[in-house]
């Protein structure tokens, strides 16, 4: 992965990436302090989208008992 993201100074050669955006996940998962929104929206604003739209996405998932929770803050810390 570090070789991917281009921070890995060992070693010699070329890769070769997809063209496109692209995102990498932690090794331990994690949610971040926030609203359960702004998890839902990141890395994007959460800003962006309405809440009939993260209904429907909570409901792709199979987590419709959460569509009701878009504000409710998330972690240990203040929401952001």
């Amino acid at each position: 992965m570090r070789a991917l993201a281009g921070i890995w100074p060992f070693g010699k050669g070329r890769v070769r990436l997809a063209p496109g955006r692209m995102m990498f996940l932690p090794q331990k998962p994690y949610l971040p302090l926030g609203t359960l929104r702004s998890v839902l929206a990141y890395p994007e604003d959460d800003s962006g989208f309405s809440d009939e739209q993260l209904v429907v996405i909570v409901a792709l998932v199979g987590l419709n008992v959460f569509g009701s929770y878009f504000n409710l803050a998330l972690g240990l810390g203040p929401t952001v």
